[in-house]
């Protein structure tokens, strides 16, 4: 079952619930929506460019509030929804003592470069393009991330690109970016 939410903290949102047992749940949220409420709550104007941001009236405390991101209230918001939907959630943490144990099946790690003009993007995109397809590698990017490839590692390393109306979509995964 899928249930759809305008929600004040996560925007436009989707809840997804299986509907035999163990009732798993997945949540799709968008984190540059999340982060405008937040910009909102601390009097940071943004303006927005689809799904990236354009305009940033104080970028140094927006990167701040960024770097501030903590799992924890993140955890007890999704028990909320889990809560919401799940009619035997009560009935499961009564019997077995537990509830969900919430993680991330797949992230998009992103970072918005601002330029002063899209005519100085528009010089040196070709080149970034090509730059980040040719010259990266799935394991360059894993280990950015933090993630050590070993040999127990199964699956292919993928990199895609594609050409896209808005422009260019670079994809590096492995395993559905999950890593053994």
């Amino acid at each position: 079952m899928n249930f759809y939410y305008l929600d004040k903290n996560f925007g436009f949102m989707h809840v997804k619930l299986q509907t035999w047992f163990p009732f798993l749940i997945q949540v799709y949220i968008n984190g540059r929506e999340m982060m405008k409420h937040i910009f909102d709550e601390n009097g940071i104007s943004y303006q927005m460019y689809d799904n990236s941001f354009s305009f940033l009236s104080d970028i140094e405390k927006a990167q701040q509030l960024a770097d501030r991101f903590d799992s924890k209230p993140l955890c007890r918001q999704l028990d909320f929804f889990a809560h919401k939907i799940n009619p035997y959630l009560d009935t499961i943490e009564e019997i077995l003592h537990t509830g969900y144990y919430w993680c991330v099946d797949q992230c998009e790690y992103s970072t918005d470069v601002m330029f002063e003009s899209r005519e100085a993007l528009e010089d040196i995109y070709p080149s970034l393009v090509g730059h980040a397809f040719y010259d990266f590698k799935c394991t360059d990017v894993f280990s950015f991330l933090g993630r050590r490839l070993n040999n127990k590692s199964q699956g292919e390393a993928v990199s895609d690109y594609r050409k896209r109306p808005q422009g260019w979509r670079i994809k590096f995964k492995m395993k559905s970016n999950i890593l053994g």
